[in-house]
C-alpha cells in the first residue's frame, strides 16, 4: 500500500504478505492511525520516507506523535529478511515521538530495536500495547465493502492507477477478476456491468478468462477429485491396518495368520493404488487435451505492449509444460523467461512475477533499481529456475490435484539430507520440509493452503527437480 501523503487517515485491518514493502508513506504521515495490520514476509513492513540517493540522502517523512496500535510483524528474524518499521529522516523528533505498540499476545520480540531503523536518530523500543480488533465494517462482509471510489473510477475510465501503464492494466485485471467472481457486484445497467462487457474483448478480459479456464483445467472434474480423495483416504486407512499387522509380526514373526493378513492387506493396497493411478492418468489426459486448446486461445490474443506480451509468454510456457506433461523447463523456455523476470514489475505487469515463479532459483531481483526508483541494490528475493540440474532422486505426487493431504513418493531413498519446498505462482514459498537421509515417502498437509497452482521442488546436493502441483477445494 503506497501513500504519497496523508493526514488524519486510518490504515487498518490490512493483511500484507510477500511484498517488499507492506505500507509505505512517501512523505508526511501526520496524525494517521496505523492499527491492526498484519505484515508478513516483508523487507520493510512499514516505511516512512525514502532513502533517496547519494546526492539527496534522505527524502524523509514523519509520523507525528500518534501511536500505531496492535500491528503484527510476522517476518522470521533468523532469516534477516527485513525490518518491522523503517523511518528515513534527519530530524530526531520526527521519529522519536512516534510510538509503535504491538499486541502483547503476538510477541513484542517480532519488532525489536534490531528490526527498527531510524536514520539520524537513536533506535526506539516498541511498547507492548493492547490487542486491536478490526471493526466489523472493515471486514468486507457485504458487497459495498468491496467497491469504492477507486473501483468506480477504474470502471468508468476516470481514474488511472500508478504512473506506469502496466499498473493501470493490472488494476483493471484485478477489478475484472473480482467482478467475474462476484456477479452481484455488477448488476445490469451499472458502470461495472458496462466495464465487464467492454473489457471482455480487451487483453484484460481475454487473459483473465484464459486464467479462469486454466485454473479449472488444473483442478479437474469435481467428481474425479472426489473419487481421488476417496482412494487417498482408503489408502491411508489400509496403511494404518498394515502397520498394526507389522507390529504384531515383530513379536510373532512366524505367525501364519498374521502373515496371511499381511499378504492380503498388501494386495488391497496395491489394488487401491492401481485404481488411483488409473484415475490420475485419465485426469492427466483430460488436462493435456484442455491445455492444448488453451494454448491455441493464448496464441490468438493480439498484444500491443510489453506487459501484454509478457503475460502471453508466461501463459504459453505454463500451458506447454502441462500440455506435454513436461517436468522441467527447456533451455529455450528458460531463455524466454529470464529477461521477463528481471524487468520492473510496474512496467512488465503480472507476467514478471509469473516468470519468476516458473523459474526456480533464489535469484534477487532489484526491482527499485529496475523501475528507476533508486540507484542502489534494493532487491526482493523471490523463490522463483535457471536450467535445472536434475536431482539425484525424482519424485511423484499423489494425489495431484490434492485436497488437504498428499504424499510425495521418491523414486529411491535419499542418499543425503535434502529439502522439499512449495512455491505459489507469485514466487512466495508457502511450505518447506527438511528431508533426512534415507527418506523415501514424504506426507504433506496442505489443508490450510488456498486452492491454486503451485510448484513443488526437490533440492538435493546433486541438483533439483520441480513439478506442478494443484490444490483443489
Amino acid at each position: 500500500i503506497e501513500v504519497s501523503q496523508s493526514s488524519q487517515g486510518e490504515y487498518g485491518c490490512n493483511h500484507i504478505d510477500g511484498t517488499r514493502i507492506g505500507l509505505w508513506f512517501g512523505s508526511a504521515n501526520m496524525g494517521s492511525d496505523i492499527a491492526g495490520n498484519s505484515f508478513s514476509n516483508y523487507r520493510y513492513g512499514l516505511q516512512v520516507g525514502n532513502a533517496g540517493s547519494n546526492n539527496n540522502p534522505n527524502l524523509g517523512g514523519y509520523t507525528g506523535t500518534q501511536s500505531h496500535r496492535g500491528n503484527m510483524w510476522l517476518t522470521t528474524p533468523a532469516t534477516g529478511t527485513g525490518w518491522g518499521a523503517v523511518h528515513y529522516s534527519q530530524i530526531f523528533d520526527e521519529v522519536q515521538n512516534s510510538q509503535h505498540e504491538v499486541d502483547g499476545a503476538d510477541g513484542a520480540n517480532l519488532i525489536t530495536t534490531e528490526k527498527t531503523f531510524v536514520q539520524g536518530a537513536s533506535f526506539f523500543v516498541p511498547l507492548p500495547g493492547n490487542t486491536y480488533t478490526c471493526p466489523t465494517n472493515l471486514t468486507g462482509s457485504s458487497p459495498s465493502d468491496h467497491l469504492g471510489s477507486i473501483e468506480q473510477g477504474l470502471a468508468s475510465g476516470t481514474t488511472t492507477i500508478g504512473t506506469f501503464a502496466a499498473e493501470n492494466w493490472t488494476a483493471r485485471r484485478q477489478l475484472y477478476r473480482l467482478l467475474k467472481a462476484n456477479p452481484s457486484l455488477a448488476p445490469q445497467g451499472s458502470v461495472y456491468a458496462t466495464f465487464l462487457s467492454n473489457e471482455a474483448n480487451s487483453t484484460v478480459g481475454k487473459f483473465e478468462d484464459l486464467q479462469t479456464a486454466a485454473d479449472a483445467m488444473l483442478q479437474g472434474n469435481a467428481n474425479d477429485r472426489s473419487q481421488l480423495a476417496g482412494y487417498m483416504s482408503s489408502t491411508q486407512t489400509k496403511f494404518g491396518e498394515a502397520k498394526t499387522i507389522e507390529d504384531g509380526l515383530i513379536a510373532q514373526p512366524s505367525n501364519a495368520s498374521l502373515l496371511a493378513q499381511r499378504s492380503a492387506k498388501q494386495s488391497e493396497i496395491v489394488s487401491v493404488v492401481g485404481q488411483s493411478q488409473a484415475l490420475e492418468q485419465t485426469m492427466l489426459a483430460a488436462r493435456v487435451s484442455a491445455a492444448s486448446q488453451l494454448l491455441a486461445t493464448n496464441a490468438a490474443i493480439a498484444t500491443n505492449s510489453t506487459y501484454e506480451a509478457n503475460q502471453k509468454t508466461t501463459n504459453r510456457i505454463l500451458l506447454e509444460t502441462i500440455a506435454n506433461d513436461q517436468l522441467e523447463l527447456t533451455a529455450q523456455q528458460v531463455a524466454d523467461l529470464t529477461p521477463i523476470a528481471v524487468e520492473c514489475p510496474y512496467e512488465g505487469g503480472e507476467g514478471v512475477y509469473a516468470a519468476r515463479a516458473l523459474l526456480g532459483n533464489e535469484a534477487v531481483y532489484y526491482d527499485f533499481a529496475a523501475c528507476g526508483l533508486s540507484n542502489g541494490n534494493d532487491g526482493q528475493q523471490i523463490k522463483a529456475p535457471e536450467v535445472e540440474t536434475p536431482a539425484g532422486s525424482s519424485f511423484t505426487i499423489y494425489p495431484n490435484p490434492a485436497n488437504g493431504y498428499t504424499v510425495v513418493q521418491l523414486d529411491k531413498k535419499l542418499e543425503n539430507a535434502s529439502s522439499l519446498t512449495l512455491t505459489n505462482t507469485l514466487g512466495v514459498q508457502v511450505l518447506a520440509e527438511k528431508l533426512l537421509e534415507g527418506t523415501e515417502v514424504v506426507p504433506l498437509d496442505t489443508a490450510n493452503l488456498p486452492a491454486g497452482t503451485y510448484f513443488l521442488t526437490l533440492q538435493t546436493i546433486t541438483g533439483k527437480q520441480s513439478r506442478i502441483f494443484v490444490i483443489s477445494r
